[in-house]
């Protein structure tokens, strides 16, 4: 049977459910098929079954347990280049014999066909014989790259000279250069547009935590007199306010982790009134300072 114009592969995402997946492409041996998920080849009858071969439209591989959600499921043929057949002086020269040797040939050109197209290479009618020479122990530590005519080669650092890059590349020894719409964080910015940060709610128990490496605003609705712990992931300069609400009961209590710095040393009451909301706004000091002020009953 004549090979038709295929595409030796077939890519599919696991869900954790599915255990049947098609190839639509033809196989002469279930030698021919390589099965992988996540890039580690399965085993036939260990991993799956197989289903089609030798048929033109292809089959099915269906694995034994189904592979996991989001997982990278690949199938695509494999046709070794070498031929099995040795044709005898003055013996039978079957049709079917013939035609198999041929389509495993066409077969193995399909497979070269895709493996070229998934590598790195000039446009058609641009001749280049360009290769690497340089041994591994020259490679290491360079960067591969195209040199001044274009042609493929193993370059320094120094050698890359400007790289302008969107949002950060550490390239010791060459000049490296920022788009101006990406933010730094080692220079004066100005914005031309606002900046919004979301607001983290906190769980509400007798002593409630606070990591501030998750948002600079956070909320909270007391059920009960509470202290408010001292944060973590504290880091100097960070500032915001934690949003405080009453609930329906009201005359709920908060004290403070010894972090918490105050005018005067003394800590704030809250207002007592039933679904009243405070702002509590912080500076961080220290990694164990924190000064803070209380805006009350905010309406």
């Amino acid at each position: 049977m004549a090979v038709t114009d295929q595409t030796p592969y077939q890519s599919y995402t696991g869900n954790g459910a599915t255990v049947s997946f098609a190839y639509p492409f033809k196989i002469m041996k279930e030698s021919d098929l390589v099965v992988t998920v996540d890039g580690v080849t399965q085993t036939l009858t260990t991993h799956y079954t197989l289903s089609g071969v030798g048929s033109a439209g292809g089959g099915n591989v269906t694995f034994v347990a189904a592979p996991t959600n989001g997982s990278s499921v690949v199938i695509y043929r494999y046709v070794p280049t070498t031929r099995d057949t040795d044709y005898q002086d003055n013996g039978d020269l079957l049709a079917s014999t013939l035609n198999d040797d041929i389509d495993r040939v066409v077969m193995m050109m399909q497979d070269n066909a895709v493996s070229v197209d998934s590598t790195l290479g000039v446009p058609l009618g641009e001749a280049t014989t360009n290769r690497l020479t340089e041994t591994a122990a020259e490679r290491a530590g360079k960067v591969a790259g195209f040199d001044s005519s274009g042609n493929f080669a193993v370059l320094n650092a120094a050698d890359i000279g400007a790289v302008v890059v969107g949002d950060g590349l550490s390239l010791a020894g060459a000049t490296v250069s920022v788009d101006s719409t990406v933010t730094r964080n080692n220079s004066n910015q100005t914005f031309t547009k606002a900046q919004r940060g979301s607001i983290t709610a906190l769980t509400d128990a007798a002593n409630i935590a606070t990591d501030m490496s998750l948002n600079n605003f956070f909320s909270v609705t007391l059920a009960g007199n509470r202290t408010l712990d001292n944060p973590s992931n504290i880091v100097a300069g960070q500032s915001g306010s934690i949003f405080i609400t009453q609930d329906g009961t009201g005359n709920r209590t908060l004290a403070y982790g010894s972090y918490w710095d105050f005018d005067g040393g003394m800590a704030p009451t809250l207002s007592a009134a039933a679904g009243a909301i405070d702002r509590l706004d912080y500076v961080v000091r220290s990694a164990t300072s924190i000064h803070a002020k209380l805006s009350l009953d905010v309406k």
